[in-house]
């Protein structure tokens, strides 16, 4: 997700005015209930990728993990740190290395930040951020770093960037579909157990991104394609483990 369009303004929100965050020095903290973020946590996704080289296009199918390496909270934000997501077989090419990143959950609301030389961010950076509680961690909190706002309701709509807005649902992301299902051959989930699960999609004329999430799990199957030079990839979690 964070490959999409938007473009973080920088500010110190409301965040910045909480006298209590000053107080709050980095600790491990429990997991979420919506994405489960403790630390140990592992997605393992298996799925059909296909990118271009050249002329060429290769195929293949990709087993592809997703871990919580390491958790923090402070002043009531919690910040996980992400190896690997789906989202890295968008424009996935052989001996691509695991995405790193941070999932933030704070007032109901999840965000995302990558770490890279191309973002110039760093997870010490938002460990500094957290433990200082200071403006610089409302950079980390804008709604251009939506990941997920709380609670997702049918039709419910978020990150679009047009002035005024558009009239359709293009360019920003959707809850398309909420429903109750149960989990068949995913090991590690309780296949006779219905789970409550939401469709996040985001269409643009270039591409399409559609997000499934399952309460209590996290992500369970990621779709991208790409409409022009070929990207396109169909992950699907085989395997949930639940950390400590």
């Amino acid at each position: 997700m964070i490959k999409r369009l938007f473009v973080a303004a920088f500010g110190c929100l409301i965040f910045a005015a909480c006298p209590s965050w000053a107080a709050d020095a980095p600790k491990p903290v429990a997991p979420s209930t919506f994405f489960p973020l403790s630390k140990g946590t592992t997605w393992a996704y298996r799925g059909p990728a296909e990118w271009q080289v050249g002329t060429e296009v290769k195929k293949r199918v990709v087993f592809w993990t997703m871990e919580v390496t390491e958790t923090i909270e402070a002043g009531g934000v919690l910040a996980a740190r992400i190896k690997g997501h789906p989202d890295d077989m968008v424009w996935y090419e052989e001996g691509k290395a695991p995405s790193d990143r941070a999932i933030l959950l704070g007032k109901n609301t999840y965000y995302e930040t990558e770490f890279s030389l191309e973002t110039g961010r760093r997870w010490a950076d938002l460990v500094a951020a957290l433990g200082a509680a200071g403006p610089e961690l409302g950079r980390y909190l804008t709604d251009g770093s939506v990941l997920l706002p709380l609670p997702l309701t049918p039709d419910r709509s978020w990150g679009g960037e047009d002035n005024p807005p558009r009239d359709d649902s293009m360019y920003r992301w959707n809850v398309e579909e909420v429903a109750e299902k149960k989990l068949a051959d995913i090991q590690g989930v309780d296949p006779a157990k219905p789970v409550k699960t939401y469709l996040v999609t985001y269409r643009c004329l270039g591409s399409h991104e559609f997000i499934e999430y399952a309460e209590g799990i996290g992500i369970i199957r990621y779709q991208f394609g790409h409409h022009g030079t070929v990207s396109e990839c169909d992950m699907k979690l085989i395997e949930f483990r639940p950390g400590r």
